[in-house]
């Protein structure tokens, strides 16, 4: 997609985000355009660069899900129809091990995550704006705290 690529090599230069990767045999639809944002390098991270982005009419989310599914009452206490507990005793037993410290990644993955709004209507002025929002925005959170 000739936009979200566009994107990409607006915010490739801005040093603590890390852009979708597109493998050579894939291709990828935008349905979302997610940014992976370093804390250690931007300070407040994608919650921080979320709420600048809102005063420039950016909406995005960070996280995309507050928690993984696996961390969801369902999940945790096998909640089932009455107490089959069907399917979770066809599982193994550490196949519903769901202790947050054997999921690290997905814990700093989803503090990581900022969802940036994408379609087929956005034009190139479009996303050199978000661009520009996304580039000032970072440059506004490193000069807080400096």
């Amino acid at each position: 997609m000739v936009r979200a690529g566009q994107l990409t090599s607006l915010l490739s230069q801005i040093e603590g985000i890390q852009t979708p990767v597109v493998l050579s045999d894939s291709q990828h639809v935008y349905w979302r355009y997610c940014l992976n944002v370093d804390p250690a390098v931007i300070p407040g991270g994608a919650i921080a660069l979320a709420a600048i982005l809102k005063r420039y009419g950016i909406m995005s989310a960070p996280r995309y899900i507050q928690k993984p599914a696996f961390v969801c009452e369902v999940f945790r206490e096998q909640r089932t129809f009455g107490d089959s507990r069907w399917p979770f005793t066809l599982a193994r037993p550490e196949a519903v091990d769901y202790r947050a410290d054997r999921f690290p990644g997905v814990f700093d993955g989803l503090e990581r995550i900022l969802v940036l709004p994408f379609n087929e209507r956005f034009t190139t002025a479009h996303i050199d704006a978000m661009g520009e929002a996304i580039r000032e925005s970072v440059d506004q959170l490193r000069s807080n705290q400096a």
